[in-house]
């Protein structure tokens, strides 16, 4: 896919989903939406229960919130750089707050 294509799709899932950042790993776009509150809920619903494991929250999470490309496409890069999971979620996880801006001490 050239730039021209990718920022094009880049923009229409912006248009879809509000809130997204696009990522490149070895040469394949990647983008993520912000999560849900739902999606929020239960991650932090599973964090807080000592049988589940971080590792497994965010790989839920962060494959829930790719937009690109499929699921499968997805899997296998993430399968291939495990780290990566990591990031994706916590980057849904940033998006779903929003703009917010510290405007200093109170």
């Amino acid at each position: 896919m050239d730039e021209a294509a990718e920022q094009k799709l880049i923009g229409e899932l912006q248009d879809q989903h509000r809130r997204v950042k696009a990522y490149r790993v070895d040469g394949t776009l990647i983008v993520v939406r912000k999560c849900s509150s739902g999606e929020r809920s239960r991650m932090m619903d599973k964090m807080a229960d000592p049988r589940s494991s971080k590792a497994a929250v965010h790989k839920e999470l962060a494959l829930s919130c790719i937009v690109h490309p499929d699921r499968e496409a997805a899997k296998a890069i993430l399968e291939e750089y495990p780290a990566l999971y990591d990031d994706f979620a916590n980057a849904a996880y940033e998006l779903a707050k929003g703009g917010v801006e510290e405007l200093g001490k109170a």
